[in-house]
């Protein structure tokens, strides 16, 4: 799908279109109504991607609320900084975005690094409780400087909320989340589990520790019809408790067909290694695994314990592996050696 430029939409003839993708990083002020307008006419739209590095909301809000037969929408506003006590906006207007999407079955909202103040996170959040045929939802929190307790406990109720919801991806990336809000996320993980699917979440540089990711662990071991789950935990404080309570909840996950596990910067050493790998393979439905242990000082007994185990999983079809920073895998006899327990896997990329 090609992105159009403001100049290119408001030019465009009226079509039988169902999908657009427009940049509105040229939008002036003069042509927001024009371009509402326009949008309006295309009415078997049911696909609609809105890009901006430097607009408000206020063009957001007029756009969706002539749009409310949009089935997926995108909204990229990625390194804007919203301020929404400026006198050209009020901060309620957040609440008029979405509240109207009763069609609305695909979700991908992108306000990383924004300056969104918590009652328009939680007003938000509340709002994406009214789209109740949700299937697939992506939320871009990324460096959310003013993401407090509340906004967790919110966007847990909002995911527990989402009944029919099948697909989750959530960036909470750098930022600091305390234990207790983690729980409100693992709460709503597991109260609306049933149906999801596919789980992608990116926790870099949010302080988890082994209490918290035990109880993410118990969370996603509720979602009983998961087939995939891909999680980033980079430079968090995981040692080898957590990653064994983690790895015993996840081996209940029995219809876990892709499984990705980022624990990079992570200091778990052998013994942790030993717990991550010690499950693997009562993943029986298991075909794909992505592992990333990069500098989580593991010495080569602990590197080939790890090979050991994942020989053992004969299910597996794919295997990626990320080790670098461990062992003395800078000699080719360690690396060669690695490699060759793994070989019986048909696809394996060993990344060094």
């Amino acid at each position: 799908m090609k992105t159009l430029n403001i100049k290119q939409i408001i030019k465009r003839k009226i079509t039988d279109e169902e999908s657009l993708s427009i940049n509105l990083d040229e939008l002036k002020d003069e042509q927001i109504d024009i371009l509402v307008s326009k949008l309006a006419q295309f009415i078997n739209l049911n696909s609609l991607e809105l890009i901006s590095n430097i607009k408000q909301m206020i063009i957001l809000d007029k756009i969706l609320q002539k749009m409310s037969q949009i089935k997926q929408l995108r909204v990229y506003l990625d390194s804007t900084y919203l301020f929404l006590s400026s006198q050209d906006y009020s901060q309620d207007k957040i609440e008029t975005c979405f509240r109207k999407f009763s069609n609305l079955t695909d979700l991908d909202f992108n306000i990383s690094f924004s300056e969104l103040q918590p009652q328009n996170l939680k007003n938000l959040f509340d709002d994406l409780k009214q789209c109740h045929m949700l299937v697939s939802l992506k939320l871009n929190l990324r460096k959310q400087l003013s993401l407090n307790e509340q906004n967790i406990h919110d966007l847990g109720t909002l995911i527990g909320s989402l009944t029919n919801l099948q697909r989750l991806n959530v960036s909470l990336w750098d930022n600091n989340i305390s234990r207790q809000c983690f729980t409100h996320l693992a709460q709503g993980i597991y109260q609306g589990g049933i149906n999801l699917t596919n789980i992608t979440f990116n926790l870099e540089f949010t302080f988890i520790n082994d209490d918290i990711l035990a109880e993410l662990g118990i969370a996603f071991s509720k979602c009983s019809n998961l087939k995939s789950l891909s999680i980033d935990l980079k430079f968090n404080q995981i040692k080898s408790i957590g990653l064994s309570q983690f790895v015993h909840s996840l081996s209940k996950c029995l219809n876990l067909t892709q499984l990705e596990l980022d624990f990079g910067w992570n200091k778990f050493r052998n013994l942790g290694a030993h717990h991550l790998t010690s499950k693997l393979n009562s993943l029986i439905s298991l075909k794909y695994l992505y592992l990333s242990i990069m500098s989580c000082e593991i010495d080569n007994k602990g590197m080939l314990e790890i090979s050991n185990r994942l020989r053992e999983c004969t299910q597996l079809n794919l295997i990626k592996i990320c080790i670098l920073g461990n062992g003395d895998f800078a000699i080719k006899k360690e690396a060669k050696d690695f490699y060759n327990k793994l070989k019986h896997i048909p696809y394996l990329i060993s990344i060094l």
